[in-house]
């Protein structure tokens, strides 16, 4: 099956194997270590300050809080990428 972003992914794992970045919220690491140790090898590090990195976490969680308010108001079969030519 194709959606709006391309082929859907057949289901079977968790949620972090459907959906990469959940990764980033639900164990190690998390979104700001990754960019942390992505950004050591850049010749200009630090890029981000220590409280920018924070806000990246936090972000992570507000929008994965918006994602399962959403799947609980509307139920899981009915959010995701393959319904987003529906809206």
């Amino acid at each position: 099956m194709t959606g709006a972003r391309g082929p859907s992914r057949p289901s079977g794992g968790g949620d972090a194997e459907r959906v990469p970045h959940a990764r980033f919220h639900n164990g190690s690491p998390k979104l700001s270590e990754a960019m942390r140790q992505s950004m050591a090898k850049d010749p200009i590090a630090p890029i981000l300050w220590e409280p920018h990195l924070a806000a990246l976490d936090r972000r992570v969680e507000i929008i994965l809080k918006g994602i399962r308010d959403c799947i609980q108001k509307n139920g899981k079969e009915n959010v995701g990428e393959n319904n987003a030519e529906n809206t």
